[in-house]
């Protein structure tokens, strides 16, 4: 034990007890962004100067984005629980994009899917997947000011294959191989830095692989493959 300490390490003990550290504090900062939210709630009922509006404006962005965190950093921090199941992957990606389609719209871009109508039943934990694919279309959709997001799915010999290309800015040379990373971010106070390390995590999981191509100023490609 003398020596897990000298080097660092932390024991089961130690562990358990950061994860009912980290457990305790989501819970107590949970309650604290929903009374956040019942006070600015009420606020909106009262006379307020248009300067009093623009300050509860800030705070309810400033309590999604921590609420945002708080969420990522919760699933970051607990390793993926997979639920297998035989599943359609390209209905998880219409859930997807039907969920993006007001926002795509708004923006002018077309989310387009091409998917053979005999591809098979993939093994996936389907929730966790949709998360996959949302969270890499969201990216797309985050980056972009009009364009075209191309979903492909296609089975190979051993695994499917999906892929999600956008025609946006890209993504500079030095920043690709960071993308991975936990809380790294090019969004500013707007990211968590934990969507795609999540991401990343969850194709772990399912022993598949995630790559990222890029070239600035003419889109970004992630390719997914899951062993099925």
């Amino acid at each position: 034990m003398d020596n897990e300490k000298e080097n660092g390490i932390i024991g089961d003990d130690g562990l358990s007890v950061l994860g009912k550290t980290y457990r305790k504090v989501t819970h107590e900062v949970g309650n604290l962004l929903n009374n956040i939210n019942l006070v600015t709630t009420a606020l909106k009922n009262e006379p307020i100067s248009p300067k009093g509006k623009r300050i509860l404006g800030i705070l309810e962005n400033e309590a999604t984005r921590v609420r945002d965190f708080v969420q990522d950093f919760l699933q970051f921090s607990a390793q993926p629980e997979l639920n297998i199941a035989k599943s359609r992957i390209e209905l998880i990606i219409q859930q997807v994009t039907a969920i993006c389609k007001e926002e795509a719209d708004e923006k002018e871009i077309h989310i387009e899917l091409d998917s053979p109508a005999d591809l098979p039943e993939i093994q996936i934990d389907a929730n966790q997947m949709h998360c996959v694919i949302n969270n890499l279309v969201k990216n797309s959709l985050e980056a972009m000011t009009s364009g075209v997001i191309y979903i492909k799915v296609e089975k190979e010999e051993a695994s499917f294959l999906i892929t999600i290309r956008d025609n946006g800015p890209g993504i500079e040379t030095d920043v690709l191989d960071k993308i991975f990373n936990p809380y790294f971010t090019t969004k500013g106070k707007q990211g968590t830095g934990l969507g795609l390390s999540i991401v990343k995590s969850i194709v772990d999981a399912h022993q598949g692989r995630i790559e990222c191509h890029s070239v600035p100023g003419k889109g970004t490609t992630f390719l997914i493959r899951i062993p099925g």
